[in-house]
């Protein structure tokens, strides 16, 4: 199977990008969500959050479960209402279906009756801008991440971490100047993930998307992330920022390297006192 570093001539900076000074920004100004239920008490799942990315960034939330990663990511989306504060994307309020914004699941959710390249063009399909270049497009972006031979594949011929190549692939089909990402190797082995995480690197750099990464894996969060931002547990709140300096483009070897692991250290340490807490 041929994979996206092994791909030379195919660059999607060849086969279409956004419009040039494309805006890809975010600013969360006091964003909190509290959960209101009938007849219960209610329940904070996020404090009042501020916090400002940059486009092209790639930023990771990471922290325990249940400290409002997924929470932010879905305001983020406008997939959530929030409770108070304000968040906007792309100089916009955040709303669902913003043109400007794309989200991949934890699960590759295609479509079992679709194959591979049906699965892709869906997101174009269902906008009705699907064309001839849109078609190319895909193809393009299929044989970067090493799928071409597999476009008229059906889901359960695909390996899992096929699967979820094929649906990064087509979180970027509409070309998004955001990319919104919900654990999307959780389920993975090791080596499979840290192969996407290679790849997922090669379609930033190439892209210049900002994205947004939750994941619970500090190892990935810093290899992946420009900062890193680490959240508490309920009630979520953010932490701290942790600037990850180190040099792109990332390799292997950087996972081994002192820096790397002081940079996780940290995250640790900042985050074990909660640990400790919620496991009391």
């Amino acid at each position: 199977m041929t994979h996206l570093t092994d791909v030379g001539s195919a660059t999607l900076g060849s086969v279409g990008e956004p419009a040039s000074g494309s805006d890809g920004s975010i600013y969360i100004d006091q964003l909190a969500k509290t959960y209101e239920r009938p007849k219960q008490d209610s329940v904070q799942a996020l404090l009042p959050v501020d916090l400002s990315i940059t486009s092209g960034e790639f930023v990771s939330l990471v922290g325990p479960s249940g400290c409002g990663k997924t929470t932010l990511l879905m305001m983020i989306g406008g997939l959530l209402d929030a409770t108070q504060g304000e968040v906007s994307v792309a100089g916009e309020p955040a709303r669902a279906a913003h043109p400007a914004v794309s989200i991949a699941f934890q699960k590759s959710t295609l479509l079992r009756w679709r194959t591979v390249m049906d699965n892709v063009l869906l997101p174009a399909q269902i906008a009705g801008t699907l064309n001839a270049q849109t078609k190319q497009y895909a193809r393009d972006l299929l044989e970067m991440i090493g799928l071409s031979q597999f476009e008229n594949r059906y889901p359960h011929e695909l390996s899992g971490g096929m699967q979820q190549r094929a649906a990064i692939v087509r979180s970027l089909i509409m070309k998004p100047s955001v990319l919104l990402m919900d654990e999307p190797f959780a389920a993975l082995d090791e080596f499979t993930r840290e192969m996407l995480n290679d790849e997922l690197l090669r379609i930033w750099q190439e892209k210049s998307t900002t994205i947004v990464f939750v994941t619970h894996h500090i190892p990935e969060a810093v290899y992946l992330a420009d900062r890193v931002a680490v959240m508490a547990a309920r009630p979520g709140r953010l932490l701290e920022m942790v600037d990850v300096d180190l040099p792109r483009p990332r390799n292997e070897d950087m996972r081994q390297s002192p820096r790397f692991n002081e940079l996780v250290g940290r995250i640790r340490a900042v985050l074990q006192p909660e640990v400790n807490g919620a496991a009391e």
